[in-house]
């Protein structure tokens, strides 16, 4: 009779310790994707903030190498209107 009531004891206390592992596994495993998207997000913000100064940094340097006569600023006109539509 003894061994019974240890046997449910034992057994009620296996279950919850399972169920608090399994609780504790979803909590890591959420917060784990959580902080890998969040990461990834923060990643792409700044290639896209260092992506945009460089096409303005490459684009005031194209700028600045066109000669500056009247005739090559008409061709780049001409130029940029085809690249443009």
């Amino acid at each position: 009779m003894m061994n019974e009531v240890y046997l449910t004891a034992m057994a009620a206390l296996a279950g919850s310790a399972v169920g608090a592992l399994a609780s504790f596994g979803t909590t890591w495993l959420t917060q784990n994707a959580q902080e890998r998207a969040r990461r990834f997000a923060e990643s792409m913000s700044r290639k896209k903030h260092l992506y945009g100064e460089f096409i303005e940094h490459a684009s005031k340097l194209y700028v600045d190498a066109q000669p500056t006569n009247r005739t090559s600023l008409q061709s780049l006109s001409i130029v940029t209107l085809c690249f443009v539509s």
